[in-house]
């Protein structure tokens, strides 16, 4: 054989596939296509989780301010009024540290999201 691919038999060769300078044999390219499909279908899941969860998130937001210029607009606060108000506060201090954490991203998404509670109306 004068192939500078010395044991490589025709069919080997064959089997071979050239990419930016390197050889690479053909079942190992198709393993690493799937495996970048899979990430992907992967990334695509977790990137809808979270479109949906801050969609949640600000919903829940726009219900907590709703609530507050209710309070605000009434003249007189009975003690339910005034313990709802603070549970209402509480909520939004958890949903901004839950936002700025969302900025820190750890390597594995089902980690970041068992942190925190379920979202809930006040």
């Amino acid at each position: 054989m004068s192939s500078p691919q010395k044991g490589l038999t025709d069919r080997a060769l064959n089997c071979l596939y050239v990419n930016a300078g390197k050889i690479l044999p053909r079942h190992l390219r198709a393993a690493r296509q799937a495996e970048a499909a899979a990430e992907n279908k992967r990334m695509i899941k977790e990137m809808t989780y979270l479109a949906d969860h801050l969609f949640n998130l600000r919903q829940e937001i726009a219900h907590l301010q709703s609530m507050n210029t209710h309070y605000a607009n009434k003249a007189e606060h009975s003690p339910l009024d005034e313990s709802a108000l603070e549970l209402r506060t509480v909520r939004l201090r958890q949903i901004k540290k839950e936002l700025a954490d969302m900025l820190v991203r750890p390597n594995d998404a089902k980690v970041w999201w068992e942190r925190f509670p379920k979202s809930r109306i006040a």
